[in-house]
């Protein structure tokens, strides 16, 4: 009990699952992960590479419940509210959560309409893909790429998006080589020489290039999908097929809780970060509260978002990026909105802009 499944979607679009409990060991958390984290017994996921049939779990319940009501909590205070996976309930099979890029949806629901998770809520509302290169080598037009050796490593989501970039921007892609390291090493190697420019998250680099002895301000220049017509929603909390259908209750049980843990976090950072430390007491605390920070700011607290509130998307945007990647992959077909994206789950707008 208390194992939460993990959704993800692979390289090749192949859907998967993955049965984890939460630790930085498994995955390192930006940002919003720590956010959601400090506050919420949640799951972290974007793709992943394995291959294979689905790996099949059972599922009884989602309850949402205070921490002296749960029987394996993660060391949460009081009032802590969680969101609990229950594991075991024969003849049911398992329904999913996670948290990725939406543009993974589009590309997924092109080919398999009504198989294809679905988000729920919006979190990184901005487009957080960029191109890191060193300030020396003054790369300031995405024509400037072609010849380059970039690294970025093989799960990166940027990488995974290059091609769309490269053919809105007007690259020839064929031209741009790429080589592929472990993500803690892809500051260091751009640091050494060793590729000429990586993709990630703006912050993910960022932060990297300042655990190496960088000055990000004075190294680098960031070339950002989003300033050259590649403006995309990012990651979301998703849900599978199954769980839309069969547990829609659930599944509105877990955005308001996620909503909650957000808002809850955002009037006090502090009590966030105190769980944080906690549980990884290694970590610097000052680190992790100016990255969480730094992601509210660059990622999720928008104009955009102060109109339509957390967790929303504005429809006539997503649209428009649901064309711009099917476009850019040459799909077959254009997936719907709500094929992508559905609001209905929701909490009330009020309960979505905080206090």
């Amino acid at each position: 009990m208390g194992l939460l499944n993990c959704f993800a979607l692979n390289i090749d679009q192949c859907l998967c699952l993955k049965q984890i409990e939460i630790s930085r060991s498994d995955f390192q958390l930006d940002g919003v992960g720590h956010l959601l984290l400090s506050k919420l017994r949640l799951f972290q996921t974007g793709f992943c590479l394995l291959h294979g049939s689905p790996r099949r779990q059972t599922v009884e319940d989602w309850n949402i419940k205070r921490e002296t009501e749960v029987p394996n909590p993660v060391h949460l205070h009081k009032s802590f509210v969680v969101v609990e996976l229950i594991v075991g309930k024969k003849g049911e099979s398992g329904t999913v959560a996670g948290f990725g890029d939406i543009n993974a949806i589009t590309r997924f629901a092109s080919k398999n309409k009504g198989k294809q998770p679905v988000a729920v809520y919006m979190i990184y509302n901005q487009t957080p893909f960029v191109i890191a290169t060193p300030k020396s080598a003054k790369v300031v037009k995405p024509k400037q790429l072609e010849g380059m050796t970039l690294g970025a490593p093989a799960n990166d989501g940027a990488f995974k998006l290059f091609p769309a970039f490269a053919n809105i921007a007007g690259i020839d892609a064929s031209k741009v080589n790429w080589q592929h390291m472990k993500p803690n090493l892809r500051v260091t190697m751009l640091k050494r020489g060793k590729v000429q420019g990586v993709s990630g998250y703006h912050l993910t680099v960022l932060f990297d290039a300042m655990r190496v002895g960088m000055n990000p301000d004075r190294d680098l220049d960031f070339m950002r999908f989003a300033d050259f017509g590649m403006d995309l929603y990012s990651n979301a909390v998703m849900v599978s097929q199954e769980m839309l259908r069969k547990h829609p209750d659930k599944v509105k049980g877990m955005v308001g809780a996620i909503n909650k843990a957000f808002w809850e976090v955002v009037a006090n950072p502090e009590v966030g970060l105190d769980a944080v430390m906690r549980r990884e007491p290694l970590l610097k605390r000052a680190s992790e509260k100016e990255r969480m920070l730094a992601t509210l700011e660059h990622l999720i607290i928008s104009p955009e978002m102060k109109k339509v509130g957390m967790g929303d998307i504005d429809p006539v945007r997503l649209k428009r990026s649901i064309e711009i990647v099917t476009r850019a992959f040459k799909l077959e077909r254009t997936p719907e909105p709500d094929e992508v994206f559905q609001s209905r789950f929701l909490p009330p707008l009020k309960d979505r802009m905080g206090s």
